[in-house]
């Protein structure tokens, strides 16, 4: 449900800023594609994060159209977009048919010395 609710975000905000920075419109599009696909996830999030980070910080501002208006919500974007980075894809994506499930195994007991 993250990665959807973030893919949907950034292709809106591609969507809207697409005539003023065609650039950014593009990355932010296809970031944001791939996400909602599960395609290349941690990539694509990662990349995401990046853009929203620099949004936040930049001196030059956000673009004069979009759907963000605040560095606040730009930075919490880039939180979000981060942690799907570092979570992965999921059961539901393209990611996951096309490497297989990762699946991390604690053991019980740890081993002694």
């Amino acid at each position: 449900m993250l990665r959807l609710l973030l893919g949907l975000v950034a292709v809106a905000q591609a969507l809207s800023i697409f005539t003023s920075a065609v650039a950014a419109g593009v990355v932010l599009g296809a970031a944001g594609g791939c996400i909602l696909l599960g395609l290349l996830t941690p990539v694509s999030a990662a990349t995401l994060a990046a853009i929203m980070a620099a949004y936040a910080v930049s001196w030059l501002g956000l673009p004069d159209r979009g759907l963000i208006d605040s560095r606040l919500v730009a930075l919490l974007l880039a939180g979000i977009a981060l942690a799907v980075s570092l979570l992965g894809p999921g059961a539901i994506s393209l990611d996951a048919r096309l490497f297989g499930r990762r699946e991390i195994v604690f053991p019980h007991d740890p081993p002694h010395s």
